[in-house]
C-alpha cells in the first residue's frame, strides 16, 4: 500500500498492540537481528529462542514470507485483527513454518486458551477448514498439536478465554 489512511494506520495499531499483548502473555523476547533475517521479514519482530517472527499484519500486500521461512527455517506468525461472526474483536493468525522440506501455511487460526490460559491457536470454526491443524504456543515457540478440547462446552469456552485474555494482557514495550 503507496498511502496510508486513517483507517489502515488504526488497523496497523492495533494488530501491533494485539502482537505485543500476545507476545507479554507467552514470554517473549525479542531481538534485533537484521543481519540474521532476509528482507522480508527483517522489520518484524523475531524471537531467537523460538525461532520465530510474529508479524502484525493491516492487510497490506506480504511478499517473500513463504521464502524467508525456507531460507531461515523459522516459523512466521502473522496477525491480523478482524470479528467474529457476531461482530466481537478477535485476532486471526497464519501461521508459516518449514516441515519435511516444505513450506506450509495454515491460515485462519484463531487464539484458544484453556482455563489455566495454556495458549494453541486452532481453526476457526466457522472458517473454510475447521478440522485443519492445531498448534500449541509457548515460550518455546509454535509447535503441531491435537485439538485443546475434550468437549463442546470447552471448545466455546477456549475461544471466549483467549479473546478475554487478550483484552486483558499488559503490552510488551517495543524497542
Amino acid at each position: 500500500m503507496k498511502y496510508k489512511n486513517d483507517v489502515h494506520r488504526a488497523r496497523e495499531a492495533h494488530a501491533r498492540d494485539c502482537a505485543s499483548k500476545l507476545a507479554a502473555h507467552v514470554g517473549w523476547a525479542f531481538a534485533s537481528r537484521p543481519e540474521l533475517l532476509p528482507p522480508a521479514v527483517r522489520d518484524y519482530f523475531y524471537e531467537p529462542s523460538a525461532q520465530l517472527v510474529l508479524i502484525p499484519w493491516a492487510g497490506e500486500r506480504m511478499v517473500g514470507v513463504e521464502s524467508a521461512v525456507r531460507e531461515t527455517r523459522c516459523t512466521a506468525l502473522i496477525l491480523e485483527p478482524g470479528a467474529t461472526n457476531a461482530g466481537l474483536a478477535t485476532s486471526y493468525f497464519t501461521v508459516v513454518r518449514c516441515a519435511g522440506g516444505k513450506v506450509h501455511r495454515h491460515p485462519a487460526l484463531r487464539l484458544w486458551a484453556s482455563l489455566s490460559d495454556a495458549l494453541c491457536l486452532v481453526p476457526d470454526p466457522y472458517g473454510d477448514d475447521p478440522e485443519g491443524s492445531c498448534f500449541a504456543v509457548s515460550r518455546q515457540g509454535i509447535v503441531p498439536a491435537e485439538a485443546p478440547w475434550t468437549n463442546a462446552l470447552e471448545h466455546g469456552f477456549g475461544f471466549g478465554n483467549a479473546d478475554a485474555l487478550m483484552l486483558a494482557a499488559k503490552k510488551l514495550e517495543w524497542r
